[in-house]
């Protein structure tokens, strides 16, 4: 279902789909095409909203769909819905499980909301620009080479030195980027690159 609608004077298109779940579990013919429909608008969108239920936390399918929401290069926020249901947890104490729990997904906003009682659902959504912005943000050369020369001052990067040349932004919509050196980085260390772009620039809830 499209939903268009302006807030504060900017337009948006929320595009709510059906609930995605194992096709092994789907006997109805018109859910199955639904859920089939939904990975056809994830690609129509700029920021997904991925709601789970709180009171079962993440499982083995939320991770699957995440996987491709991040593969798709999409801007994600991961909403944990019915948190009213939840007793004796609070989100300061709740969030750093998720965290842990998405490992390598680990790069999104978390809000911890309830549908019936109104809980942070605005708060959920007014983050949407935000992760738009990270999204799309285009970053200048000299600014990506300044911050290479940082990278290159510390001796001790995972895997080694290796030896590079300079950074530039090669795209948006996810930022994508093309290093340069005499010689392919290990993995660790494109792992710690990741790592410090997101915490220089600030590129929480987008794929890089």
């Amino acid at each position: 279902v499209d939903v268009p609608f302006q807030k504060e004077g900017r337009s948006y298109l929320l595009i709510d789909t059906a609930g995605i779940r194992r096709f092994s579990k789907i006997k109805d013919e018109i859910i199955f095409q639904s859920v089939r429909t939904s990975g056809e608008m994830l690609r129509r969108s700029d920021v997904c909203l991925f709601l789970i239920d709180g009171a079962s936390g993440m499982l083995k399918e939320d991770f699957q769909i995440l996987n491709s929401i991040v593969a798709e290069g999409r801007g994600v926020i991961l909403v944990v819905n019915k948190w009213d249901l939840v007793k004796d947890v609070s989100p300061r104490k709740a969030e750093p499980m998720f965290r842990r729990r998405l490992g390598n997904l680990n790069i999104m906003p978390i809000f911890f909301t309830s549908a019936l009682t109104g809980q942070n659902v605005l708060r959920a959504f007014e983050a949407v620009d935000k992760v738009k912005a990270h999204h799309t943000l285009r970053l200048e050369t000299s600014r990506l080479n300044r911050f290479l020369e940082s990278i290159r001052k510390n001796r001790t990067l995972p895997g080694g030195s290796p030896p590079l040349r300079y950074l530039v932004q090669a795209g948006t919509a996810p930022p994508r980027f093309l290093l340069f050196g005499s010689r392919p980085p290990s993995p660790p260390f494109f792992q710690y690159l990741e790592r410090r772009l997101r915490e220089e620039f600030d590129l929480s809830g987008t794929p890089v």
